[in-house]
Formats: C-alpha cells, sequence, structure tokens
C-alpha cells in the first residue's frame, strides 16, 4: 500500500491494531463510544498488570484513561471474581485480549447452574461446549466484561465508511454451541435494522 499508493477502502495498518481487543477498546475510547464496564489483566513476557476500564484514571501507554497496577490481584469467590478491586458478578466473560483467540469463556452463577460455557471457533456444527469448571483462568492476559443477555441471540455490526453500517443476527454461541446452519450449510443469519 505504501508503495503503490492504491485506492484503500479499508485501513490495512489498522486492521493488525484490531487484532488486540484492549487497541479496540483504545479506538472506541478515542472516539467517545461507550464500551461495557471491564477490566484488562495482561500476563505475558513477563509483565503482570491489572488495567480496570474507568475514564477517570490513566493508564501512561494508553490513549484513554485506566489505572494499572504492576501486581495484578485476582480474587476469585463463589460467584465473583475481583480483577484489581473491579468486582464482576457472574454471569461475566473472560475474552483473551488477542482477537484471534476465539477462546472465550463465559461464567455462571451456581443459582444458575454454575459452571461455564466455552466458545471456540467453528468446528462443523459446533462453536462452544458447556464445562462444570467455574475458575477464571490462571494463565494468559484477558478482558473481562458483564454479560449482556441478549435472549439467545448475536448480533454483528459491519462498519461500511462513515455513514452505513449492517447488522445481522445468529443464534448465540452460549446458547446450545449448536451453529444453525442452512441447506447451503452457511450458517444463519437475519438482518438487523439498526
Amino acid at each position: 500500500v505504501n508503495l503503490r499508493h492504491p485506492f484503500v477502502i479499508n485501513d490495512l495498518e489498522m486492521q493488525y491494531s484490531l487484532m488486540d481487543r484492549r487497541r479496540v477498546y483504545d479506538v472506541l475510547h478515542e472516539h467517545g463510544i461507550e464500551t461495557p464496564r471491564h477490566a484488562v489483566l495482561v500476563r505475558e513476557e513477563g509483565r503482570d498488570q491489572a488495567v480496570a476500564g474507568s475514564k477517570d484514571q490513566c493508564f501512561s501507554g494508553m490513549t484513554h484513561c485506566l489505572r494499572a497496577i504492576q501486581k495484578p490481584s485476582v480474587v476469585e469467590m463463589e460467584d465473583v471474581v475481583d480483577i484489581n478491586g473491579i468486582v464482576f458478578r457472574k454471569p461475566f466473560v473472560e475474552k483473551p485480549v488477542s482477537a484471534e483467540d476465539h477462546n472465550v469463556h463465559v461464567y455462571f452463577p451456581l443459582d444458575c447452574g454454575g459452571g461455564s460455557q466455552r466458545l471456540f471457533r467453528k468446528v462443523e456444527d459446533r462453536c462452544s461446549e458447556y464445562s462444570e469448571h467455574s475458575s477464571v483462568r490462571s494463565s494468559g492476559s484477558y478482558i473481562y466484561e458483564e454479560f449482556m443477555a441478549t435472549d439467545g441471540s448475536d448480533v454483528k455490526v459491519y462498519a461500511v465508511g462513515l455513514d452505513y453500517a449492517h447488522a445481522e443476527a445468529r443464534k448465540s454461541p452460549a446458547l446450545d454451541g449448536r451453529v444453525e446452519r442452512d441447506d447451503l450449510g452457511k450458517e444463519k443469519r437475519y438482518p438487523v435494522l439498526l
């Protein structure tokens, strides 16, 4: 792109930034777009830090205000996890910071049966499985955020230019782990009016 200067529809360099979910939150904050209450737990390359999603506290190196602590504090109780003072009651979501990693876990409270739903990249007609294990992962870097109940659907929004977005709904992968497919074998999706 830099060599030939073609007409570019998508910002190719930005696509690399969007592979890091932390950077996605940065971009959203830069543009004044609200995000769910969240905490980022970084455990990589010998650097441990916890970052809490709060606009009134600053973290050097990020474009929006956050709080960073060198030694993260992760306290897990029966239906609650505390990431450096930010408390999440189950159900909550644990997403790897890498957007390439589709191993997202949704943790449920005991009064809903407990355990966790383990989402993964689609394999044939499966996209998640239930596990009785309900403790958060002890290694790796994750974003924690509140689970949003959606009555069994999952909405994907695709931005096209500055003035148009397209949205599609599908059966939520957290529901039962099965992918609904049409007669051609494609995942069933339905248009959503925004």
